[in-house]
């Protein structure tokens, strides 16, 4: 399979086929209120003669999952200047007002 998070087309033998052209774009979610980006894209195939029908497509993605490890800290020394200043929020440029 391709990229850790892509599109392969595959034939019926189950082949990765090679695309002519493949590019991969994230724009800015133009809706309202959407938030967040979108994914777009664009891939090329020529079959060469004979060759087997494409009969999938593929995503290949990661999943994001949530994995809570307990843990402690003891007899960690903090000194005051170790400590964080507080910074003003950061502004999100895909939201109204963010």
């Amino acid at each position: 399979m391709g990229a850790a998070s892509d599109l392969d087309l595959l034939d019926a033998t189950g082949a990765v086929l090679k695309p002519l052209k493949r590019e991969r774009t994230l724009t800015p979610n133009p809706q309202p209120r959407g938030g967040g980006l979108l994914l777009e894209f664009t891939l090329v195939y020529a079959l060469a003669p004979g060759a087997p029908e494409p009969s999938r497509l593929v995503w290949t993605g990661a999943r994001p999952t949530l994995l809570d490890v307990p843990f402690a800290l003891r007899d960690v020394p903090v000194s005051p200047a170790a400590l964080p200043t507080r910074q003003p929020p950061l502004r999100n440029p895909y939201q109204p007002g963010g």
